[in-house]
């Protein structure tokens, strides 16, 4: 893979792991958000974030979301 293509995929999954965030935060489902930010299973897109964030989505929700802090 180019360099130039590796640029395109990771800020394609920062993209992808800021609009999760965006979406825990309206109280969007678990589901809900995987499928709209481009996975096909809840488990697939919690692999995922956990990979990206350090936090499985429950763990981010828990820390950040139902704490009110804005990322």
């Amino acid at each position: 893979m180019t360099e130039t293509g590796e640029i395109f995929q990771e800020r394609r999954r920062q993209a992808r792991m800021t609009k999760a965030k965006q979406l825990f935060i309206d109280g969007r489902p678990l589901d809900a958000i995987a499928l709209h930010v481009g996975y096909s299973t809840a488990s697939a897109f919690g692999r995922a974030f956990k990979k990206r964030t350090g936090l499985s989505p429950c763990a981010y929700f828990n820390e950040y979301v139902s704490a009110g802090v804005r990322i």
